[in-house]
């Protein structure tokens, strides 16, 4: 081997060597990715540094999308429990309705009950409900919230 032939394999080592370490060093700027860098850097030069780069924004952007639909969910399910306290504190209390049919009281129920009995029939609307405010018997077809 000449002079000129081995001047030739050193360069290449030192440049092999040079974007191998450039490469590591590239790759390195996200955890993990140093040695495929190095690899890359090291085979393909400049080409190599070029890919890592693009593999690195492809794991940043990734990760960031996660990062940002976690703290969606996480602002979801915060809002989602905000808006059931909401509706906890803002639900009136259940109160018990007095029912009378022909001046004998049949029952006690709420009002979404009093509203289920009359669809299917089992109270009707000329039965009448116990009201404190008139102290007094008034028709169901008088409530205002059935």
């Amino acid at each position: 081997m000449d002079n000129m032939e081995f001047q030739v394999v050193i360069y290449w080592c030192l440049a092999s060597a040079t974007f191998g370490a450039l490469g590591y060093a590239i790759g390195n700027t996200e955890p993990g990715s140093g040695p495929l860098g190095a690899l890359l850097g090291l085979l393909l030069g400049p080409i190599g540094w070029v890919i890592v780069i693009l593999l690195n924004m492809s794991k940043k952007s990734s990760r960031e999308r996660f990062e940002s639909l976690q703290f969606q969910r996480y602002e979801v399910l915060r809002a989602e429990r905000a808006a059931d306290a909401l509706r906890e504190a803002t639900r009136p209390p259940v109160t018990n309705v007095r029912i009378r049919r022909e001046e004998k009281v049949i029952g006690s129920w709420d009002v979404h009950q009093i509203r289920e009995f009359l669809q299917n029939g089992t109270l009707c609307w000329e039965d009448e409900y116990f009201d404190p405010a008139q102290k007094g018997w008034v028709q169901l077809a008088g409530h205002p919230d059935v």
